[in-house]
């Protein structure tokens, strides 16, 4: 049976699980989010849901959250807490990824809760640390 469209509770109960994702940044809070969130997509029998600043989206047997705001090109900061997105070790984590030809789109989410994506160049590293755009037919 498909429920009607998603109700105010179901969408609190995937904001909570990327919340406690990003609070935790475990890889078993993240499998949870990702299960709970394909769960509910399921439920409405539906491939996407707008939650918040985000949606989730199903992708295989899971799910996979994609960011409304857009970083500005060049910007590397949480736009709410100015952490530096590429720290490591640190407190911002993809939590998906649409890869383009020449241009990936990740979507970050920091431990202060905040979820947005960056445009990035998609570059392979060859055997010789050379850096190169993916080409046609590049593995």
């Amino acid at each position: 049976m498909i429920a009607q469209f998603p109700a105010p509770e179901d969408r609190a109960v995937v904001q909570t699980a990327v919340s406690m994702f990003l609070r935790t940044q475990k890889p078993s809070t993240r499998l949870r989010m990702l299960q709970v969130s394909r769960a509910i997509l399921d439920r409405y029998g539906v491939s996407k849901m707008a939650v918040g600043e985000y949606t989730v989206q199903k992708a295989g047997p899971l799910a996979t959250v994609v960011a409304k705001n857009m970083l500005p090109a060049g910007q590397r900061i949480c736009p709410d807490c100015g952490t530096d997105i590429y720290k490591w070790p640190g407190d911002v984590r993809i939590l998906g990824i649409r890869e383009g030809f020449r241009r990936d789109l990740p979507t970050y989410g920091c431990r202060c809760g905040s979820v947005f994506k960056k445009s990035e160049s998609s570059v392979l590293v060859n055997e010789g640390g050379d850096a190169s755009a993916k080409q046609d037919g590049a593995s």
